[in-house]
C-alpha cells in the first residue's frame, strides 16, 4: 500500500498608506488613507491504494502509476479580505486631542450581501498637566492625561464555504452524493461596541509611572453554531445568534525605587477584574451555559 500526497499554501498581503500633515499655529492635523488586500490559497492532492508487492522489486516505493484502483482526493480552499481605511487625528496646543477613524472590510468567507461591514471609532484626550494650573506641580508631575474612546470593531472568524451548503461522496470514488452541511445566506460581521475611560500618569521624572483603565463592551449577532430543527438532516448551522457584555477594571504601576550607575530595581505591578455576561444566545440561554 502506497501513497502520494501533496500541498501547496501561499498567503500575500498588500498595503497601500498616504499621510498628510498640516501644522497651522496651535492645531495639527494628521490624515491618513489606506487600502489593504490579503488573500490566502490552500491546495491539497493525495493518491493511495495497493500497488502489489511487486512494486516494490521492479519500482520506486512512491511510483503511484503501480496502484491498481487508486483512491484520489484533492481540495481547494481560498478566502480573501479587501479593506479601506481613514482617520484623522487633531490636537489643539499639544493639550487636546482628538482622533477619528473608519475602516469598510470585505471578507469572502461570508454571506453574499452580507460580506461588508464598516467600522468607525472615535477618541479624545486631554493633557491636564499641560494646563496652566497645575504649573505648580511640574517639579514632581511629569504627565497626567485623560482619555475616553468609543469605537466598533468586527469578527469574521469563520471557515471558507461555511456560508454556502455543501455535499459529499457517500462512499469514495462514488457518484452518489449526500448533503453535508447546511446553507446560511444570511450570515454577517460578528460585531463588538466598546466604550474605554482611561487616566495616565507619570511623576518624578518617569520613576513612577501607570494607567487606570475602565472599559464597557457589547458584542451581538454571535458567530455561534445553532442547532437545527429534529425534522432537519442537519444537527447545526453557523449563524449570528447572540449577544454577550462585559466591563472591567485595569491598573498598572511601574516604579523604579532604586536607580543607580550600576544598578536599577523595577517594581511591576498590575491588576484586572472582568465580568462578562451572556445576554442571549440561540434557543434560550439556559440550554447552552
Amino acid at each position: 500500500y502506497i501513497g502520494n500526497d501533496k500541498s501547496v499554501n501561499t498567503k500575500y498581503v498588500w498595503q497601500n498608506t498616504a499621510n498628510y500633515n498640516k501644522e497651522i499655529g496651535k492645531h495639527d492635523m494628521t490624515f491618513l488613507l489606506g487600502h489593504e488586500m490579503s488573500q490566502s490559497v490552500k491546495e491539497a492532492s493525495s493518491i493511495s491504494g495497493d500497488a502489489g508487492s511487486e512494486s516494490y522489486k521492479k519500482s520506486s516505493f512512491y511510483d503511484v502509476s503501480k496502484i491498481g484502483s487508486p483512491l484520489v482526493t484533492s481540495s481547494y480552499v481560498k478566502s480573501s479580505m479587501l479593506s479601506f481605511f481613514a482617520r484623522v487625528n487633531y490636537s489643539f496646543d499639544g493639550k487636546y486631542l482628538l482622533q477619528g477613524s473608519i475602516r469598510a472590510d470585505g471578507s469572502s468567507v461570508l454571506a453574499e450581501g452580507h460580506k461588508w461591514g464598516y467600522f468607525p471609532s472615535v477618541s479624545a484626550g486631554w493633557r491636564i498637566s499641560e494646563e496652566s494650573f497645575m504649573q505648580g506641580a511640574k517639579s514632581w508631575l511629569d504627565n497626567l492625561k485623560f482619555r475616553v474612546s468609543w469605537g466598533l470593531s468586527g469578527n469574521a472568524a469563520i471557515d471558507a464555504y461555511q456560508t454556502l451548503a455543501t455535499i459529499s461522496s457517500i462512499v469514495p470514488n462514488s457518484t452518489e452524493k449526500a448533503p453535508m452541511t447546511m446553507a446560511n445566506p444570511e450570515l454577517t460581521w460578528e460585531k463588538t461596541s466598546a466604550l474605554n475611560f482611561g487616566l495616565d500618569f507619570s511623576f518624578i521624572n518617569g520613576r513612577i509611572f501607570g494607567s487606570i483603565e475602565y472599559y464597557m463592551s457589547k458584542t451581538y449577532d454571535l458567530l455561534y453554531y445553532k442547532t437545527a430543527p429534529p425534522s432537519s438532516v442537519f444537527t447545526s448551522t453557523i449563524s449570528n445568534v447572540g449577544k454577550t457584555k462585559g466591563h472591567g477594571l485595569e491598573v498598572s504601576l511601574v516604579a523604579t525605587p532604586v536607580k543607580t550607575k550600576d544598578f536599577t530595581w523595577d517594581l511591576n505591578v498590575s491588576g484586572t477584574f472582568a465580568k462578562d455576561e451572556v445576554e442571549e444566545l440561540a434557543d434560550g440561554i439556559e440550554q447552552f451555559v
